[in-house]
């Protein structure tokens, strides 16, 4: 039932990248920054209790879906993998801001209201 695979650090941040990724693009960053912070302290209780009450059933997914969770469970069974997850999604928020900046500032008009607009200088 359990794979219980070790995982490279490769393997574990390609997880997180990835995991990060779909937080991003659903635009849960501050949700998921918050309960991670909240949680991380039980990491290890919270592992356990996945693995041994949904871990069970999610082979009824499929085998890739079984598998995928046992890597989830693993990778976050340690605190700095929290840790690794918020620092990317802050990056991620952070460089979202940046591009929402470059693009006002890119689209404002210049400020001339009434006839002074049609003024060229």
């Amino acid at each position: 039932m359990f794979h219980s695979e070790e995982l490279t650090p490769e393997q574990e941040e390609e997880l997180i990248q990835k995991l990060a990724k779909k937080i991003h693009n659903h635009g849960l960053d501050a949700a998921v920054i918050w309960f991670a912070s909240t949680v991380k302290p039980l990491s290890h209780i919270g592992s356990q209790f996945g693995r041994a009450f949904i871990f069970p059933y999610l082979w009824l997914m499929g085998e890739e879906t079984s598998l995928w969770g046992d890597r989830f469970f693993t990778t976050f069974y340690d605190k700095e993998n929290y840790e690794k997850l918020m620092n990317v999604l802050e990056e991620m928020s952070e460089e979202d801001k940046n591009k929402k900046k470059v693009v006002e500032e890119m689209n404002k008009s210049p400020s001339k209201k009434n006839w002074r607009r049609l003024l060229p200088f």
